[in-house]
């Protein structure tokens, strides 16, 4: 659909969805009017790729 997208945190996907009436630009990654996407939303596609740039963060304690 293209009204959902996929935000990483900490190497957690996390499903959102845009404000009814609009779509998920993935060129500008922020929702915008249909008119204004350019992706085609007829068309399905499974996945997601993970940016292996930006490692999900690690966090530790010092006693």
């Amino acid at each position: 659909a293209c009204d959902k997208f996929l935000y990483c945190a900490e190497g957690v996907p996390n499903e959102h969805s845009c404000p009814p009436g609009l779509y998920f630009d993935e060129d500008s990654s922020n929702c915008d009017w249909k008119e204004s996407v350019n992706r085609k939303c007829d068309q399905i596609t499974k996945g997601f790729a993970v940016n292996s740039e930006y490692p999900a963060s690690t966090s530790s304690t010092h006693i």
